[in-house]
């Protein structure tokens, strides 16, 4: 599976390189003028996009940690402590099932 994964990597970071060599570069910068701006705005639009998943995937676990810490401090209505007298405790703490008086 690490070999596809490589050699994915490498047809991918591979294919721009070679593409780019064949091209003559005065014929490329003569057309480079008409489609600055075309391509100065899709640029900006990448770059809003990804500032805004990079805003969502941080704030995602920071609310994710204060809401785990927000329900640690809330009682569950069970207390685990084993008593002195409490017989119906494992020795790892779970509670056994009281039997039916």
């Amino acid at each position: 599976m690490a070999f596809v994964s490589v050699l994915t990597g490498i047809m991918f970071g591979l294919a721009p390189a070679i593409t780019s060599t064949r091209r003559s570069l005065i014929k490329h910068l003569h057309g480079a003028g008409r489609s600055i701006a075309k391509s100065a705005r899709i640029h900006q639009g990448f770059v809003v996009a990804q500032v805004a998943l990079t805003v969502i995937l941080l704030c995602g676990p920071g609310l994710l940690v204060r809401s785990f810490a927000a329900l640690s401090s809330v009682p569950t209505g069970v207390d685990f402590e084993p008593g002195p007298d409490d017989a119906n405790h494992h020795a790892s703490g779970a509670l056994r099932p009281q039997p039916a008086s």
